[in-house]
């Protein structure tokens, strides 16, 4: 289903011809460009203040849509010109929000930017609620909350409620006098918070997990569940309570469930993102900020980065020839910068080639959460080791003629990266099954090179959806790391036939790591590796020396495995040097048949925990550190 938005909110101007070219149009305006681009995809939706009831019309129709359209083809951006509204933006699948000003506070929206759980089975507080919630995001705005929840009157109006769970990233959001709410009424299992400044509180509730980046807190941050890890904020740090938040093992670390990590392993930067500047579109690429920043970088107006222009040869949008168009442009589309800049709008891009990116300084990046999906036995996406490559804000997808690829390859082991020039992955996420055709997968992502930087990553083989079992959406890996002081910050990994993640590279770093196990092996024969019941969620090769980690969970649900099924290791650690602090593993549910669980978190170390169907014994393990000095 497409929706067209109304001529009072859309900006709408003649139609100009797609033409790769290496100069930028000088002499068209961003409003003749954005409404050249939404004239060629429609779901690139440009949104105008002064008609706040006709936006507020088809913003519903949007939403109407989306709500309940988990693995539809169909996917929106609604792109907000800078200036004030009065709007209640509800947001459902496949959805993205953004403000096109320079900064959050350019683009005012007082209302409500938010979501919903979904349609509650009887009691709200039960479930099934937000946790699956994905696909959704918000960027470069500013909100005041003022409606507070859609369907329960209890939450107060002056909270956003953004409840949802992976795949659903809050980044560059300003809270104005109001406070955030990552949960409606039910279970929620998040999520990402990056760059963003609240006023006042934060209230988790029911959030299983969450990772929280360079963010500014005026107010307090709510009780925790599981695993929370906080990198380079400011503001009041989250204390645990023992009385409130009991601890799940006796050899718990302090202040459980919260990590803090006082700044990044490395330079950094935050995601790339449009803006209009001088009635001219661009991609503001943020600087490269010192490890020891902390904050959003948008506070600081130095901090803001390079306006680099584009025109409307850099958007691309899908039709048959998608490998081919969006090649020509990472080959030839070259800003006065020196940047190579692909924007892929909504929809659906059909390769029947492995797109190769070559040249330094280049950025794709995705609006309305595209998928890249295989044509033919093709990979998705290879890269050289080039320099200074961003790519941000896309879906993987598996296909039944890609079962033996790797689906993204990050650099050829040549790497001559360095600290300085870092290539980066921004809210790139895969999805290998649930939808109405068969997709498969060898591995999602592997990176090669050394010295890059992931930030929100998920990789997921569908739990459900259409197609769906252990002999139909079939891929073994999500993630594979062989390149040197390779960074994630933001890891989430599941339901895997095989090890999740491998870790080859040497001085690695993962702030928080998020895993659930497959639901569906169909017997322990079926899922074990040598004498060792299960795969590891978390491989650590004897390559890997000098690993760090820090937040890490593991969780089990067999809920679709009929016998007997045990993980010994959540975390198998092989290599000298590492250093791993926080980690926890959580019986979630299992088939009510036959008893199942995780042995241990790492190496041996931590206490089991099991159950038979939802009852448990020992529901929660966790413990502060592996073995030092290994």
């Amino acid at each position: 289903m497409k929706i067209k938005l109304s001529l009072a909110m859309v900006i709408s101007l003649p139609v100009y011809a797609f033409a790769a070219n290496t100069t930028v149009e000088n002499d068209i305006s961003a409003t003749e460009i954005l409404s050249s681009v939404h004239d060629r995809n429609p779901q690139f939706e440009v949104i105008t203040p002064g008609n706040d009831a006709a936006n507020q019309t088809a913003i519903n129709k949007i939403y109407s849509a989306q709500y309940k359209n988990e693995f539809g083809d169909e996917r929106y951006a609604l792109m907000f010109m800078p200036g004030d509204y009065n709007l209640d933006v509800k947001v459902g699948y496949s959805t993205q929000v953004l403000g096109l000003g320079q900064s959050p506070d350019d683009t005012h929206i007082i209302g409500a930017v938010r979501t919903q759980d979904a349609v509650p089975h009887g009691d709200p507080s039960a479930g099934p609620g937000a946790l699956d919630n994905f696909w959704r995001s918000v960027e470069n705005v500013a909100i005041t909350p003022t409606l507070g929840s859609v369907e329960y009157s209890d939450v107060p109006k002056d909270q956003l409620v953004w409840a949802v769970s992976q795949a659903a990233p809050m980044r560059r959001v300003h809270i104005v006098d109001g406070s955030l709410r990552f949960f409606d009424k039910g279970w929620a299992s998040g999520g990402f918070l990056a760059n963003s400044y609240i006023d006042k509180d934060v209230i988790t509730g029911s959030q299983q997990q969450w990772f929280a980046m360079k963010n500014k807190y005026d107010g307090s941050w709510g009780a925790g569940n599981w695993n929370m890890v906080f990198v380079a904020n400011e503001g009041q740090q989250p204390q645990a309570s023992t009385a409130d938040n009991p601890s799940p093992a006796d050899n718990h670390w302090d202040n459980w469930p919260y990590t803090m990590v006082n700044q990044t392993a490395q330079k950094t930067r935050t995601k790339p993102y449009l803006a209009v500047k001088n009635d001219k579109v661009g991609a503001i690429i943020p600087n490269l900020l010192a490890a020891n920043s902390t904050a959003p970088d948008w506070l600081n107006s130095l901090n803001v980065g390079q306006f680099v222009e584009i025109g409307q040869q850099n958007f691309i949008t899908p039709s048959d020839n998608d490998a081919e168009n969006i090649q020509k442009a990472l080959d030839t589309v070259t800003s006065t910068d020196g940047w190579h800049i692909v924007v892929l709008t909504p929809g659906v891009y059909k390769l029947d080639k492995a797109l190769k990116i070559t040249k330094d300084k280049t950025l794709v990046l995705g609006l309305g959460m595209p998928i890249l999906k295989a044509k033919a036995t093709n990979a998705l996406i290879d890269t050289s080791s080039a320099k200074d490559t961003i790519m941000a804000g896309f879906v993987i997808a598996g296909s039944a003629t890609s079962k033996d690829q790797t689906l993204v390859t990050i650099g050829d082991g040549e790497s001559t990266n360095s600290t300085e020039n870092p290539n980066m992955l921004f809210d790139i996420f895969c999805r290998v099954g649930g939808a109405t055709d068969v997709e498969k997968a060898k591995t999602c992502m592997q990176i090669n090179d050394s010295d890059v930087i992931g930030s929100n990553l998920w990789l997921w083989r569908a739990d459900h959806g259409s197609n769906v079992g252990w002999d139909k959406n079939t891929v073994d890996h999500g993630l594979i790391v062989n390149g040197d002081n390779v960074s994630m910050y933001g890891l989430f990994v599941e339901h895997f036939q095989k090890t999740q993640t491998i870790w080859n590279g040497k001085n690695g770093s993962v702030d928080f790591y998020q895993s659930e196990l497959p639901y569906d092996p169909p017997s322990q024969d079926d899922w074990s590796f040598g004498t060792q019941k299960g795969y590891s969620s978390l491989l650590i090769s004897e390559d890997a020396s000098g690993f760090k980690g820090r937040g890490l969970g593991v969780y089990a649900a067999f809920i679709n495995t009929h016998k007997y099924a045990y993980l010994d290791n959540a975390i198998l650690d092989e290599a000298k040097g590492t250093d791993l602090k926080h980690m926890i593993t959580v019986y979630l549910n299992g088939n009510a048949d036959a008893w199942s669980g995780i042995n241990s978190i790492v190496n041996g170390i931590g206490a089991q925990v099991q159950g038979i169907g939802g009852e448990s014994p020992n529901r929660h393990s966790a413990i502060n550190t592996n073995i030092p000095n290994k």
